[in-house]
């Protein structure tokens, strides 16, 4: 088993709380059902930025009456749609939190992604 397959098999017995890797392996064989995987997607796996980002103080230049930007956490934009998105109002405000997040050295890369 590789290094990257034995991670996972550990993180799966460890969060799921499963009895054992035996268990963990018959798992990862079968596949995942659709609501399964879109659920993961939409809340956990590309919602890291709005776990990480809620967290923090990202001072008084974003998202306050009279400040320069705006960041905006959405969760679960329209009915049927459970994503969690953080979105950025411009340009301009995509720097202030860059700014924010190198100032309180919190260790994350900010990429703006195009939809």
């Amino acid at each position: 088993m590789g290094r990257n397959r034995e991670n996972l098999v550990r993180h799966l017995v460890d969060e799921y709380a499963l009895q054992d890797e035996a268990e963990a392996l018959e798992l990862l064989d079968k596949p995942a059902p659709n609501d399964d995987v879109l659920e993961w997607y939409s809340r956990r796996g590309s919602a890291s930025a709005y776990y990480e980002l809620q967290k923090l103080d990202l001072g008084p230049e974003l998202g306050v009456s009279g400040s320069r930007g705006a960041i905006c956490f959405i969760d679960g934009p329209c009915p049927g749609n459970d994503s969690l998105i953080v979105t950025a109002q411009d340009m301009t405000s995509l720097s202030l939190l860059r700014a924010r997040l190198n100032e309180i050295e919190a260790g994350i890369l900010v990429r703006p992604a195009m939809w």
